[in-house]
Formats: C-alpha cells, sequence, structure tokens
C-alpha cells in the first residue's frame, strides 16, 4: 500500500477529461464532482462524443460547427428554450454555444491588438439576417422560465435605439473587459459577437489568454476573487496606460455581464477634451460621502486621467496594497486626492440616466421603498439626483 502511494504521488498523471456540470465544463484541476448516470448521461455522450481537455481533435468537431451554423439543423432534444433553464442546458451545450473553449495557443508575451475584433467583424459580417428562432422572441423570467419577461418589455417600451456603428464616428474609444476563463465561452463570446465590435478596441482581461477572443491573461497582486477586485482594475489600467495609452481617446471599462451601446457612448463623448482627466459614468455616493462611479454601470477614464491615474497609482492615497471589491470608489478616491476631479453629471437634457447598474427589466420595475420598508441602498446612494418614475 504505501509503494502504491508513493508511485501515485510521483506518477505523472494521465490525462483527465473535462466533467460535466450544470452549465459549463469544469476545469481539470477542480474539486471532483459525482457524475450523474442514466439515460440523460447516455443521450449527452450521443451527441457530444468523448469530450476530454483536447476536444477540438475529436473528428466529430467540425462537422457539429458546421451544423451548429445551420440555422435549420438542430441537436436531438434541443431547442433555444433549453438554454434559457440552467437545469436543462447541460445536455445541449454544444446547441447552445456554451460548451468548452479552448482558446489559440499564445506566447506568455501576448499582447492583443484591440482592434482585430472590428476588423473582423467588418470583414466577415453579413448584410442580410435570417429570421430570428421563435425560441428567441417568447417571454422569459430573468431566471429562464417562462412568464413576465421584463426585459424585454423594457427593451420594447423605453425610448433607446443603438446608434450603427458600421460608419464609426467621434473619438477614439477602447472597451475594457474584467472577466475570467470560466466566461470565455458565455459572455465574452456573445460581446465579441454582438456589440464589442463597435468600439474601436475591445480587450478582455482575463484568466487565461484566449487570441480569437482578444482575452488576455493579467496577473496582479493577490488571489482571484470578487473580493480582490481592485487590485485586478490596479493590473489592468496599468496594462492598458503600457500598450495603449496613445491609440484611444477614451477607455471604457466593465463587467462581463454588461450590454454597451459604443457609438451612443461615442456621441456622448464627442466635443469633450480627451486630454483633460474626466471619470463619467453613473455617480453613486455611498454612506461614507465617497462620490464614486457605479463599477456595476461600468465607467470612462478619458486619456488624460488614464496618464494621472498611472503617474499616481502607487501613491498611498491610492491605496496600492488594499485588498478590497470596491474598485469602483477606489478609482475615485485616487483621482479625487491626486488630481482633484471627480465624477461627473452624465445625464441627459431631460434628466435621464446614460449608464444603468442594473439589468433592463429592474431598471424598469425597480420602485423605492415604501414607507415602513427597509431602506434601499441604491436609492440611499443616489439621494441627491434620484432616479426618474
Amino acid at each position: 500500500e504505501a509503494k502504491r502511494l508513493q508511485e501515485r504521488f510521483e506518477a505523472p498523471p494521465p490525462p483527465v477529461p473535462t466533467e460535466l456540470t450544470h452549465d459549463r465544463w469544469r476545469r481539470v484541476g477542480r474539486p471532483p464532482i459525482k457524475l450523474p448516470d442514466g439515460p440523460f448521461v447516455k443521450e449527452n455522450d450521443a451527441l457530444h462524443g468523448d469530450v476530454t481537455t483536447h476536444w477540438r481533435e475529436n473528428p466529430d468537431f467540425r462537422a457539429r460547427v458546421e451544423r451548429s451554423r445551420d440555422k435549420t439543423v438542430s441537436e436531438p432534444g434541443c431547442d433555444w428554450r433549453q438554454c434559457f433553464d440552467d437545469r436543462k442546458k447541460a445536455k445541449c451545450l454544444h446547441f447552445c454555444r456554451e460548451d468548452a473553449r479552448h482558446g489559440d495557443e499564445a506566447p506568455s508575451t501576448y499582447v492583443p491588438d484591440p482592434a482585430a475584433i472590428r476588423k473582423r467583424w467588418l470583414a466577415e459580417r453579413q448584410t442580410t439576417w435570417p429570421a430570428l428562432p421563435k425560441e428567441l422572441c417568447e417571454p422569459y423570467t430573468v431566471q429562464g422560465a417562462k412568464g413576465p419577461d421584463t426585459n424585454k418589455r423594457l427593451l420594447d417600451e423605453a425610448p433607446i435605439k443603438a446608434s450603427p456603428f458600421v460608419e464609426r464616428k467621434g473619438p477614439r474609444l477602447l472597451c475594457v473587459m474584467y472577466t475570467t476563463a470560466e466566461s470565455h465561452a458565455t459572455h465574452v463570446r456573445a460581446a465579441v459577437e454582438t456589440w464589442a465590435p463597435g468600439c474601436d478596441g475591445f480587450v478582455a482581461f482575463s484568466t487565461e489568454h484566449d487570441p480569437s477572443l482578444n482575452a488576455v491573461k493579467i496577473d496582479h497582486a493577490g488571489e482571484e476573487a470578487y473580493m480582490n477586485m481592485w487590485q485586478k482594475l490596479r493590473s489592468i489600467w496599468a496594462y492598458v496606460h503600457e500598450h495603449y495609452s496613445t491609440d484611444y481617446d477614451f477607455y471604457f471599462a466593465g463587467g462581463e455581464d454588461l450590454y454597451v451601446l459604443p457609438q451612443n457612448l461615442r456621441d456622448f463623448l464627442t466635443g469633450r477634451d480627451p486630454s483633460s482627466p474626466q471619470l463619467l459614468g453613473r455617480r453613486f455616493r455611498d454612506y461614507g460621502r465617497n462620490l464614486f462611479n457605479s463599477g456595476g454601470a461600468g465607467y470612462v477614464l478619458s486619456r488624460g486621467a488614464l496618464s494621472a491615474y498611472a503617474k499616481h497609482k502607487d501613491d498611498a492615497v491610492c491605496m496600492p496594497s488594499l485588498k478590497t471589491p470596491t474598485e469602483d470608489v477606489q478609482i475615485a478616491k485616487c483621482l479625487k486626492n491626486t488630481v482633484g476631479i471627480e465624477p461627473e453629471d452624465t445625464r441627459d437634457s431631460e434628466g435621464r440616466e446614460r449608464f444603468h447598474p442594473f439589468a433592463p427589466g429592474h431598471m424598469l420595475t425597480i420602485k423605492p421603498p415604501a414607507q415602513g420598508q427597509p431602506r434601499d441602498w441604491f436609492y440611499d446612494y443616489t439621494k441627491e439626483w434620484p432616479p426618474l418614475p
């Protein structure tokens, strides 16, 4: 037994396949899970083959990719309704286009060309589009169940129109996303295929390289965790300044769950002096009286603000060693304490906000607490400029 254990720890481990768990493939090295058994698993195996960490070598892969591009062909038992339900999506990951990604190999010195996503989109874009499958236009709740779809209702009712971005105009805009490799197949891919090409440049800062998505691994102090978000953003802004500080006028940063209207943002930024330090977004004032822009809504640094941050990022007032999730508060405090700027009012002439911290449906239905109900931080943070009714 002792000899067997010694061999177990000394011998190189054999290749280990990934494991299917709900809505994503569990990466090798993560804690093992107990796989389910029964007809569901056998059907999934038949659909997807022997899925391993080298799944691109599967001889059936190319054929399945071609089938996925043909909107008239679907995998047995799968339609878009399954993709909205985390309990059912597992057997349809390929159909839902959320099966595991393994990006092209990239050297450790890989530096993305931010313009690559837009160039590729312009070269491959279609001028005509087939009708959407009817399932994609059905009402679904935010949890994926059939029912009232407040997100769709907001998009139908609100006077919001995205300006076309084929012929872009206005200042040069770099869009920056912070994410992790687990979201490459879902959130990052969705951005690259929708709004990201509207930016003059796009880079996703992640835990792994994936050149096909312009995703680059970003190292930072401390662990990769929500509670350490400030350190990740410190590294992102330092990287952006080092590689792209002269290529763009404004820099938009946000998480993986955002949807951006790039040309609308450029229209708003037109006429502003990018060399002047500016911090633009959805203003909040927290219980500590800190004025900052909501990180959930994303925010913009001008080229002047980016340069100012890079110059002062290691100053004591910029909290270079702090471990905190409040990266939006910290960048605002740093710029205020070093160059004296604060978040500006970004509302339009009718008092409507341009940056939104919640999902569309939530922004539509949110209401201030009634008398006797607990306080709501959102309404406390926006007391000076309350949301319109």
